[in-house]
């Protein structure tokens, strides 16, 4: 199994979709902690039996009939029964340094979940690993048309911080030290 190298967010291209990369940049916004269900529990309102389902990208697939009944579309999802889990979107952005004069810095939508929420604020230098998806855009959220404009945004698998470079002045020998008595020399 070999790591992803890094690529440029610049770089990002429709080849890149549904494949395992690794990108840098600084965190530039962070959203507030949504919980997206990850285990629906479903309960047929006539006999009441229940049913579990699984969330597969972000889609709930309902029960058609009851197993138990036979009536058809007589599900309700349960929230409280249902398993959620923590869900943040971090918007990562080309690092300043890395930009040629007048170019303006390419941004990306990073999703992470679970233990990745809240791991980062804006600022922090990152690398973030994991899966590059697009998804279609809808004109309107209660129709089924869809453009074929894509937005695209990366399933983090792993998020790491940059360590930070030191750029003080260079820190005294012991020996220099103890050469001038306690008192490190500018």
């Amino acid at each position: 199994c070999r790591l992803p190298s890094g690529v440029p967010l610049r770089e990002l291209s429709p080849s890149h979709t549904e494949t395992l990369v690794a990108v840098k940049g600084m965190v530039v916004r962070t959203s507030k902690i949504i919980p997206e269900i990850r285990m629906a529990y479903f309960r047929c309102w006539a006999c009441y039996h229940s049913e579990q389902s699984m969330v597969d990208q972000g889609r709930i697939f309902e029960p058609v009939r009851c197993q138990h009944c036979g009536k058809l579309y007589s599900f309700q999802l349960v929230h409280n029964l249902s398993l959620f889990e923590d869900k943040q979107v971090i918007r990562v952005q080309e690092a300043p340094e890395n930009l040629a004069e007048g170019e303006l810095p390419v941004t990306l939508s990073v999703v992470v979940y679970g233990s990745m929420v809240d791991c980062v604020v804006p600022g922090d230098r990152v690398q973030a690993t994991g899966i590059y998806r697009c998804a279609p855009l809808r004109l309107n959220s209660n129709t089924r048309i869809i453009r074929n404009v894509f937005r695209t945004h990366l399933d983090a698998l792993h998020i790491e911080k940059a360590t930070k470079s030191s750029k003080l002045a260079p820190q005294p020998d012991d020996d220099d030290v103890a050469a001038t008595g306690g008192v490190p020399q500018l």
